[in-house]
């Protein structure tokens, strides 16, 4: 689907943030709208984000996005891709800049009742999210910052992709096994296409979703990804289109930090 200028100025305008926007922006999102609702909900990320690392995370992936078309002077057949390779590279850098692997420090940490709740009260009432967790007190072995960053971007994309026909909910199950320990994130929203069920875990991939107007960047789950496996841990997810998005985080009984 391509975007045009008028997309960019009604989201902008509905959301109330068109004001945030610099004249740099607004001639760039002229000449590339994808770029305007990209940054767009970069904005709105940053205005929903609970903790310090979410609006580092914005802030950073939108200067990335201005360098990026900025420096892109479009063109033929290669410059789509050579765009791409920059925010690619780009978002390895970012992930790179949230925080040092190496500061890692494994901690008790509950699963879900944790400062992650309190910090987004305000976000879930304001949107008058549902929640519903089943009454099991487990704890795991972690980070709890990185964990409560992860939780953060999985609670904001159930939000951000709450069905409008129906009462919004997100419940949080926990599951003990013998070898591991299963934290379980479950929406009623619009839920993944089939076909993009596969790549949500690929750096910048938006999906069917995305392009609907919610302008992913489609950094969040990346990273989230990419801090399991330096973690140890196992994070998948499931879908239904039209039902329910599940994601599932699992800890190991002896989980260690990994080394590169």
């Amino acid at each position: 689907m391509a975007y045009t200028y008028d997309d960019f100025v009604k989201a902008a305008n509905q959301s109330g943030l068109m004001g945030q926007f610099s004249q740099d922006d607004l001639n760039l999102a002229q000449k590339y709208p994808e770029f305007g609702l990209s940054v767009l909900s970069l904005k709105k990320d940053y205005n929903n984000a609970a903790t310090a690392e979410q609006r580092l995370l914005a802030n950073q992936a939108a200067n990335e996005l201005r360098k990026s078309y900025g420096n892109y002077s479009g063109g033929a057949d290669g410059g789509s891709f050579r765009l791409e390779s920059k925010l690619n590279r780009r978002a390895d850098d970012l992930l790179g800049q949230i925080g040092s692997f190496g500061s890692f420090s494994y901690d008790e940490a509950p699963t879900y009742e944790n400062a992650f709740a309190q910090q987004q009260k305000d976000l879930l009432i304001g949107n008058k999210i549902r929640i519903e967790k089943n009454d099991t007190a487990l704890s795991v072995v972690t980070d709890s910052k990185w964990l409560t960053f992860m939780l953060g971007q999985i609670v904001n994309n159930s939000i951000k992709y709450r069905d409008a026909a129906k009462q919004p909910c997100i419940s949080f199950a926990v599951e003990e096994m013998a070898d591991k320990t299963v934290l379980k994130i479950r929406d009623n929203g619009i839920g993944i296409p089939e076909q993009d069920i596969d790549r949500v875990f690929d750096k910048t991939f938006t999906g069917e979703n995305g392009r609907k107007g919610n302008a992913s960047t489609g950094m969040g789950l990346y990273i989230c990804k990419q801090l399991c496996n330096k973690l140890g841990h196992a994070i998948t997810i499931a879908s239904v289109y039209g039902e329910y998005t599940e994601v599932e985080i699992a800890f190991g009984k002896e989980t260690f930090l990994t080394k590169e």
